[in-house]
């Protein structure tokens, strides 16, 4: 795992966290660097759960609106694959089937409490490497991608309550591996969400708890549909 930083308070600030396999660069010019994962110590970790030190809960998969669904999460592990620039990611695959009503159903695949939180206001933006493979059944077309920035203990506005998190939209993708970069202005408190946040998105970004992938999609009564999410090299810079 490295880190790189550009300033003695960003330093400090990961240093506290300590990183398993780190490796401390020279300082430059370019932003702030903190890898979250990317799965290369798989080899050395019997339970396939590696994260970044700084996120306490090993990578997992959290449904949500799955109440008559238990069985979403088929599998979540770390996979030798082809196609990319490194040997290991993580892999998920999903059954997703309709919930019952009108709501979005689906499934975050992430790492959470960060100790110390994270400030990611620091960061110009988030990377990953992502490659999603649909099943025999396709996707409904208002099937979305995000990556989700959590921040349970910012201040809330008047009397909401957490889960509260911040996210960017992931366009088009496919069975092809791709590399994106989402800058961290990007990230915008999602509409649907009931619980709002004092300072907006700004607030929460000074407190990121977790990193998660979210897969949402609505069956609207279709036949169930299984997709495979492929994760790697998700850093920020």
């Amino acid at each position: 795992m490295v880190v790189r930083a550009r300033t003695a308070t960003v330093v400090g600030a990961l240093a506290l966290a300590g990183c398993y396999d780190m490796e401390t660069l020279d300082p430059g010019p370019a932003s702030p660097y903190l890898l979250i994962d990317n799965f290369e110590d798989t080899e050395q970790d019997p339970y396939k759960l590696a994260s970044a030190v700084q996120f306490k809960g090993a990578w997992k998969g959290y449904p949500f609106n799955a109440d008559n669904n238990p069985n979403l999460v088929e599998s979540l592990e770390f996979v030798d694959v082809d196609g990319n620039t490194s040997r290991y990611a993580l892999a998920g695959r999903f059954r997703f089937i309709d919930p019952g009503n009108r709501d979005f159903t689906g499934v975050n695949v992430g790492v959470t409490d960060a100790r110390p939180l994270l400030d990611a206001r620091f960061f110009e933006a988030i990377h990953l490497s992502i490659r999603f493979d649909q099943g025999s059944t396709p996707f409904p077309t208002n099937t979305h991608f995000y990556v989700q920035l959590g921040c349970d203990s910012a201040p809330a506005l008047g009397t909401e309550t957490s889960p509260f998190w911040v996210h960017a939209g992931l366009d088009n993708l496919t069975n092809d591996w791709k590399s994106l970069r989402l800058p961290i202005s990007n990230f915008s408190e999602p509409q649907e969400s009931s619980g709002r946040i004092a300072g907006g998105a700004a607030a929460c970004l000074a407190r990121v708890d977790s990193v998660r992938i979210t897969v949402a999609t609505h069956l609207a009564l279709e036949d169930p549909v299984t997709g495979n999410l492929y994760l790697d090299d998700i850093y920020f810079d």
